[in-house]
């Protein structure tokens, strides 16, 4: 196994920045328009508010002098960006797409290893244990063939075993694994963000 991890090595020093850039891009992205629509709610509410509990023309006045700073101020930058929304939902959807494609990748790697090594799943060492019940080259070896089947809608029995298992003891996150690539979500559950990290566990498996 040292071999091949030597042999790979630039290969997946090169791909770990790509992945974790492009996560960390997406995350602000999303952290961005999630906290503009919240000061939008905020500005607002406190406006109808005030209007509801007017007491007098000058609460009645104030009330909607906040409606129109609500409106000129984050909520017309809202607007100004929702009208861009299909294409910054198309970005987006690519963006996800190349992250888990690139995740995929990086797998893929891992899974070649053991059979390069072992010839199959079954001789392979365990690895660490993921979960209570699932093991490494397991984790592994299964998400490589979620990545590459999931489109199909009709998993094989070890790759429904092995993401149930993740479900149930990990995270609800996995019971997505019929609807969409979980390359991404595995690569994050692994600690896979150096080549340090992903050798290691590859060297588990010699």
């Amino acid at each position: 196994m040292s071999k091949y991890v030597d042999e790979i090595r630039h290969a997946v020093t090169s791909l770990l920045p790509l992945i974790w850039d492009e996560y960390e891009a997406l995350q602000d992205l999303e952290a961005r328009l999630d906290g503009l629509r919240k000061q939008m709610e905020a500005e607002y509410g406190r406006a109808a508010w005030l209007a509801l509990n007017a007491e007098n023309a000058e609460d009645v006045g104030l009330a909607t002098g906040m409606q129109w700073d609500a409106y000129w101020g984050p909520d017309k930058e809202h607007h100004d960006q929702s009208a861009a929304l299909p294409d910054l939902q198309a970005a987006v959807e690519a963006h996800r797409f190349s992250v888990d494609a690139l995740a995929a990748a990086l797998i893929q790697y891992g899974k070649q290893g053991i059979s390069a090594v072992h010839g199959g799943l079954v001789p392979s060492p365990d690895g660490r244990q993921i979960g209570n019940s699932q093991r490494l080259k397991n984790v592994v070896w299964q998400a490589r063939n979620q990545a590459l089947h999931w489109e199909d809608r009709s998993p094989h029995k070890p790759v429904a075993a092995c993401f149930d298992a993740l479900a149930a003891e990990v995270d609800p996150v996995f019971r997505d694994y019929t609807q969409r690539n979980m390359s991404f979500e595995i690569v994050k559950l692994l600690g896979w963000r150096s080549s340090g990290a992903f050798e290691a566990d590859l060297l588990s498996l010699a």
